[in-house]
C-alpha cells in the first residue's frame, strides 16, 4: 500500500504567502525601528489572532469550502440580528439608527452584508440540489433586503461589483446580444446612478472628500516609511487642524467633525506603513489569479466586493471583516491542485490559537473595564499608567477623558490627546492647564482646537473666557466679532448659551 498517497501534504508556498508574511513584518519591523513611538504588545494581539486564522485556513484541507460557509453564516446571523433590530425585538448598537447588526452603525452592516450576498449568490448558483438553491436563494433575498434597509451607498456599490464579476460571463453574452440604442440607455443610467448616489447624501460625500484630502496630508509628510500603525488615529485630527488653519475658507470646513478612520483602507495603509506597504499590498491583488473559475470564483468575487467596499470605508478597522479576508485571503492563495492538501490538526490548532488569542483580549478589556469603573466608584486619583488597555480601547479611553476632565488631571487628558484627540479633549485640557497658570499652554489648545473644526462653537468660547479673564479685552472681542461674522448657527441650548454671553460681552465692552 503506498502510504504517501493518503498522507496529507502541506500546501505549497505560494507568491501570496510570502506577500502576506513580508506585509506583517514590515509593520513590525516599521514600529520598532523605524517610528519613534512606543512599543504596545497589545495592540499586536489582533493582528496575530488575525494571521493565526490566515495559517489555518491555509492549512486547512477544505479551506475554500470553510471559508465560504463561514461568510454565508456570519452573513446570516448579521441578517437575522438586523431584522431582529428592525422590529424592535433587539437594540440597536447605536442611539441615531436601528438596524446595526452587531457592529456600531449600519455603515460596516451594509459591506459585510454585500459581501455575504456576493457569497450566497455564488453558492446559490453552483448548487444542485433543488432544495439547497430554494434554501439559499431565500437567505441571498434576505441579505439583500437588509443591505437596502442600511442605506449605504459604499454597500451597495460593493454588492453591484461583486455581482457583475461573479456573473461577469452571463452578462457578457447578454451585452453582446442587445442593441446599441440599449447600451447607450444602461450606460446613462449607471452614470445617472452613480451621480445620484453621490447628491443622494452630498454631505457625507463631501467629508469623506474632506478626509482623503488630509490624509494625503499625512502621507506628504512620511512617503516611504508612513507615521506606524494606529497613527492615522492619533494624527488625522492635528493634520485636520494644520489644513483649516493654512485654508480658513475652505468651503469643506462646514463637513468637519472627529474623525479616526480615513474611509479609504488604501490611504490608510499608505499613510501607516509607507510606500512599502502598499507596493506589498498591490503585489498580493497581482499575485492572485482572479481568472479562476469554479468555487475560487465566488472567493474572488467576495474580495472584490470588500475591496470596493474598503475604497470608501473602513473594514481594515474592523474584526469581522480581518477574519473574513484572512480567511478567503487564504483560499485565493492556492491553486487549484492543492484543494486536497494541507494538515487539518495544524489547522485546528492554528484557528483555535486565533480564537484563543482573541479571547484573551477580551479578557483584557473586560479586566481594564472592571478595573476603570472601581478608580470612578472610588472617587480615587487615577494613576496615568494604570492600564495600557484603557489608553488602547476607544470606549474606556472616552470615558478616562471625561473623568479627568472632571477631577483636572491634566497628565491624563495630554495622554488622550496623544491616542484620540478631539476638540472637547483639548478644551478641556486647556481649560485646567490654565487653571494651573499655563495661559500659553491653554491657548495653544484653543487654537488648535478650534481650527480641527472651525464651526465648533466651545472652542472659539473657551478662548474668549481666557483672553476675558487675562484682561485682554481686545482679543477677546476679536474672538467674538470673528464668530459673529462666520454665519456659525448655534444648534443646541449649550451653544446658545455660549454665544449670548460672548455678544453681551462684546456689547457690554464696546466703546
Amino acid at each position: 500500500m503506498n502510504l504517501q498517497a493518503h498522507t496529507p501534504r502541506l500546501p505549497r508556498v505560494s507568491g501570496v504567502d510570502i506577500a502576506a508574511a513580508a506585509f506583517v513584518l514590515w509593520l513590525l519591523a516599521d514600529d520598532l525601528l523605524l517610528q519613534d513611538r512606543e512599543f504596545e504588545p497589545f495592540a499586536y494581539l489582533r493582528l496575530i489572532a488575525v494571521v493565526l486564522c490566515y495559517i489555518g485556513m491555509r492549512l486547512l484541507r477544505c479551506r475554500i469550502v470553510a471559508a465560504l460557509g463561514a461568510v454565508a453564516v456570519w452573513t446570516v446571523v448579521e441578517v437575522v440580528v438586523a431584522l431582529l433590530q428592525r422590529w424592535g425585538v433587539v437594540a440597536s448598537n447605536h442611539l441615531l439608527y436601528g438596524m446595526t447588526g452587531t457592529f456600531g452603525n449600519p455603515g460596516p452592516l451594509g459591506g459585510f452584508v454585500a459581501m455575504g450576498t456576493v457569497v450566497l449568490a455564488g453558492l446559490t448558483a453552483a448548487m444542485r440540489s433543488k432544495a439547497a438553491v430554494a434554501v439559499s436563494a431565500v437567505l441571498t433575498c434576505l441579505a439583500a433586503v437588509v443591505l437596502v434597509c442600511t442605506d449605504s451607498r459604499t454597500g451597495w456599490l460593493a454588492a453591484a461589483a461583486g455581482i457583475i464579476f461573479l456573473f461577469g460571463g452571463r452578462i457578457s453574452r447578454l451585452w453582446g446580444r442587445i442593441p446599441v440604442w440599449c447600451k447607450c440607455v444602461a450606460v446613462a443610467v449607471l452614470v445617472g446612478a452613480l451621480v445620484a448616489a453621490y447628491f443622494y447624501k452630498e454631505k457625507s460625500a463631501n467629508g469623506r472628500i474632506l478626509i482623503w484630502r488630509t490624509t494625503i496630508d499625512m502621507i506628504a509628510d512620511s512617503p516611504l516609511t508612513g507615521h506606524g500603525s494606529g497613527s492615522l488615529t492619533e494624527q488625522y485630527m492635528y493634520y485636520q487642524a494644520k489644513y483649516f488653519k493654512a485654508n480658513p475658507d475652505s468651503p469643506l470646513a462646514s463637513r468637519a467633525g472627529v474623525v479616526d478612520r480615513s474611509f479609504n483602507d488604501l490611504l490608510r495603509t499608505w499613510s501607516e506603513g509607507g510606500l512599502v506597504a502598499l507596493l506589498i499590498v498591490f503585489f498580493i491583488l497581482c499575485r492572485i489569479d482572479w481568472r479562476a473559475r469554479g468555487w475560487t470564483h465566488i472567493v474572488n468575487a467576495a474580495m472584490l466586493s470588500m475591496a470596493v467596499f474598503a475604497m470608501f470605508s473602513y473594514p481594515s478597522y474592523l474584526l469581522q471583516f480581518q477574519l473574513a479576508f484572512a480567511a478567503l485571503l487564504a483560499c485565493a492563495a492556492s491553486d487549484r491542485q492543492e484543494d486536497g492538501k494541507g494538515k487539518t490538526v495544524v489547522a485546528a490548532l492554528a484557528l483555535a490559537a486565533s480564537v484563543g488569542t482573541l479571547a484573551y483580549c477580551r479578557c483584557r478589556i473586560v479586566e481594564a473595564d472592571a478595573q476603570l469603573k472601581q478608580m470612578l466608584a472610588g472617587h480615587g486619583v487615577i494613576d496615568a499608567n494604570a492600564s495600557e488597555t484603557i489608553y488602547n480601547t476607544p470606549r474606556l479611553l472616552s470615558t478616562l477623558a471625561t473623568y479627568a476632565a472632571m477631577r483636572g488631571d491634566v497628565e491624563i487628558l495630554e495622554r488622550a490627546a496623544q491616542k484620540s484627540p478631539s476638540p472637547d479633549l483639548l478644551c478641556n485640557l486647556a481649560v485646567w492647564s490654565a487653571a494651573e497658570g499655563d495661559t500659553a499652554k491653554a491657548e495653544k489648545w484653543l487654537q488648535t482646537a478650534h481650527y480641527m473644526i472651525p464651526c465648533k462653537i466651545r472652542p472659539q468660547y473657551e478662548l474668549y473666557r481666557l483672553y476675558a479673564a487675562k484682561g485682554d479685552t481686545a482679543m477677546a472681542r476679536t474672538v467674538v466679532k470673528k464668530l459673529m461674522s462666520s454665519g456659525i448657527e448655534a444648534k443646541s441650548s449649550a451653544a446658545l448659551r455660549m454665544t449670548g454671553e460672548m455678544k453681551r460681552f462684546y456689547k457690554n465692552t464696546m466703546e
